[in-house]
């Protein structure tokens, strides 16, 4: 759930003129037991649908240039983030940070979990249920030019994953970039200079990046 303190990342965002749309879907905190087990063990699922629902909704009253709708995320939301650019041709560009997107490779799980079935080690069963779950899957059908920021601390998504994500784009001729923060571990907030890094890093990627392709 979107904490409800001040937020400096949307501010910034705000300040630099864009609209910011924050969703809770389906799987996150803050609406109950219900709904924050919606998902069960297909994460990616419906919260896919409650994105694209929500931006659509935003677009539909004509609010934002079409051509200018961004999308990111860290942690798990750089996960869905990564599954929605698979998925959707709304977004001219994606700002990713220390996402989990190889499930096979994820060593503890996306989440470090194992006591549901589905979050056993993938090396163990379940290959195929943890394999059309990763955003690595998709990474086919992306076509939003995409920035991934990885940490190289972060045991539950290591660095490994944004780069071989990375890689993928890059032999599909996708832009990307791919930034390594040292000693920081998912949303760089280790050290204030990575913090401002990061924001900086992601402002310069959606004003440049090149747009998607066809």
């Amino acid at each position: 759930m979107h904490h409800l303190g001040f937020s400096p990342a949307v501010q910034q965002m705000a300040a630099a003129g864009y609209l910011v749309l924050l969703l809770n879907p389906r799987g996150s905190t803050g609406y109950g037991a219900d709904f924050g087990a919606a998902l069960g063990t297909r994460f990616p699922g419906v919260d896919l649908d409650d994105v694209l629902a929500g931006v659509s909704e935003v677009m539909g009253r004509g609010w934002v240039d079409s051509g200018n709708v961004f999308i990111g995320g860290c942690g798990a939301g750089g996960m869905l983030a990564s599954w929605v650019i698979g998925r959707s041709r709304s977004f001219a560009a994606a700002a990713i940070r220390c996402p989990g997107n190889d499930w096979l490779a994820t060593s503890p799980g996306p989440f470090g979990l194992e006591e549901a079935p589905f979050f056993s080690r993938p090396w163990r069963q379940d290959r195929l249920a943890w394999g059309e779950r990763s955003p690595l899957q998709v990474v086919g059908d992306v076509r939003a030019p995409a920035l991934i920021i990885a940490g190289d601390c972060r045991r539950a998504a290591p660095h490994d994953e944004g780069a071989e994500w990375f890689a993928a784009l890059q032999l599909r001729g996708v832009p990307s970039a791919l930034v390594r923060l040292q000693d920081e571990c998912g949303a760089a907030t280790r050290h204030p200079s990575n913090w401002m890094r990061t924001r900086q890093l992601i402002l310069d990627w959606y004003r440049t990046a090149p747009r998607r392709t066809p």
